[in-house]
């Protein structure tokens, strides 16, 4: 059975670790395993691991972070090139994939850190050395790092790989530099066809958009590393990959998890039967309350106690009286006698709304959301959320801070609502749309590339 990371005292935890000694699913649990440089550091301003890892832990999921991260400079640079290693970066690997001169090479170290520690699942962040450094155009590091992750499934097949754009660097800081900057956009506008061909490939991968998560110069502290309000945001903007590629596990068999509107008072109405029941102390009710979906919480007072181990069907109900119109997520969280946590697939129900409201993300509160794609040519979509009525204006500013459009301008009533812009007339580069709706104001960055 899956194990969970939690706190037992010390007697129960002894019990647990036996009881999973002979237990034959012990080497079940999703295994993650981490690949960058300096800023994938664990103790740099804290850095982006343990937030995602709480993240994860926080919502149920069951995992296991593997590998050492090592502050032994002699093991550093395990594998994307040659020896060479840059001594002041000691993040989990200080991988890099551009030193001047080499040729790409599949790094027996690294393949000996896969061996020993067989993960289910790899996050791959490139480090800006590879752009400050390098010699090699943003098209040949990309074409490395293709061959890079083509490796690692030649290894292993089935792994899934999570990867990460470049973070952005800010003018200002003291390892800023232009030209790498620049190198950064090219290099990133690359990876979604890169990503997309190895998806039709047949493998698992999925692309993170670091680069859009740093918004704020403050958000990085020298031109290039993350500060302290940096690192919760690359946290976040891992987490729906990461917990996707983890997936969920729920040992009691279930027949069947239902939800359904009660229509005369919208409220919703959570059946599920299991077969039989494992170690079940019972369940909890969880609803996905964030908007956009991704932070699923316990709902209060939905414990339904377990029957502990049973081969006798069991019904269960619930129903939950506080959701507001739109799409709710549910799943079931189960607890195991000594503490493990495993999740049920997910469900979900839709409440009517206000007619000629979106009622698919009703919002809770003002939302402006990273436009979609991005890098774009010449279109892309923005998508934001008003809470109640508003005057709202959206303008896009260019780097100088100078306005080039307003998108929109006028009252809007509570609901989603998402436009459509187009930089036709603009020329490539970095840009910033800007929403203001009554007290409310949210810049976000957005890339035209041709």
């Amino acid at each position: 059975m899956n194990k969970s990371h939690t706190h037992r005292p010390l007697a129960a935890l002894l019990l647990s670790l036996l009881s999973a000694l002979l237990s034959p699913d012990v080497l079940s649990a999703t295994k993650v395993m981490l690949l960058g440089d300096s800023i994938t550091e664990l103790n740099w301003q804290g850095g982006y691991r343990p937030l995602l890892c709480k993240k994860l832990l926080d919502a149920g999921y069951v995992f296991d972070f593997v590998g050492t991260n090592t502050s032994n400079h002699n093991d550093t640079n395990l594998g994307f090139a040659f020896p060479q290693a840059y001594w002041d970066h000691e993040g989990y690997t200080s991988a890099t994939i551009d030193i001047p001169g080499s040729v790409w090479q599949w790094s027996a170290k690294l393949r000996n850190k896969l061996a020993a520690n067989s993960p289910d699942i790899m996050l791959v962040l490139l480090g800006v050395n590879d752009i400050t450094n390098g010699t090699r155009s943003a098209a040949q590091i990309a074409n490395t790092m293709s061959a890079f992750l083509d490796s690692i499934w030649a290894f292993k097949p089935a792994i899934k790989v999570v990867l990460s754009n470049l973070t952005p660097m800010f003018p200002g800081g003291a390892l800023y530099n232009a030209t790498a900057a620049q190198k950064i956009q090219q290099y990133n506008a690359l990876l979604p066809a890169m990503v997309a061909a190895k998806v039709q490939a047949g493998r698992y991968c999925e692309l993170v958009d670091n680069y859009s998560a740093l918004t704020l110069s403050s958000d990085v502290e020298d031109g290039v590393h993350p500060s302290v309000t940096g690192y919760p945001k690359l946290a976040n903007a891992w987490y729906p990959a990461v917990s996707a590629a983890i997936g969920v596990s729920f040992p009691n068999t279930l027949a069947f998890f239902n939800a359904s509107l009660i229509p005369q008072n919208n409220y919703v109405r959570l059946d599920w039967k299991t077969i039989s029941e494992i170690n079940n102390s019972g369940i909890f009710v969880q609803k996905d309350t964030s908007r956009p979906v991704g932070g699923f919480k316990d709902i209060s007072g939905s414990f339904q106690q377990g029957h502990g181990t049973t081969s006798v069907a069991q019904n269960y109900s619930y129903t939950d009286s506080t959701a507001k119109p739109g799409k709710w997520v549910y799943r079931l969280k189960q607890v195991d006698l000594d503490g493990t946590v495993n999740l049920s697939e997910p469900v979900t129900v839709d409440i009517p709304g206000i007619a000629g409201v979106d009622d698919e993300l009703m919002p809770a509160s003002f939302t402006l959301e990273q436009n979609y794609p991005n890098p774009f040519n010449p279109t892309t979509t923005i998508r934001y959320g008003l809470p109640h009525k508003s005057n709202v204006t959206l303008k896009v500013y260019n780097s100088l801070g100078q306005q080039v459009a307003v998108v929109l301008s006028g009252e809007q009533g509570i609901g989603s609502y998402e436009v459509k812009f187009d930089g036709a007339g603009l020329a490539s580069g970095m840009y910033f749309y800007r929403l203001e709706a009554g007290t409310y104001v949210e810049t976000k960055k957005l890339m035209l590339i041709r």
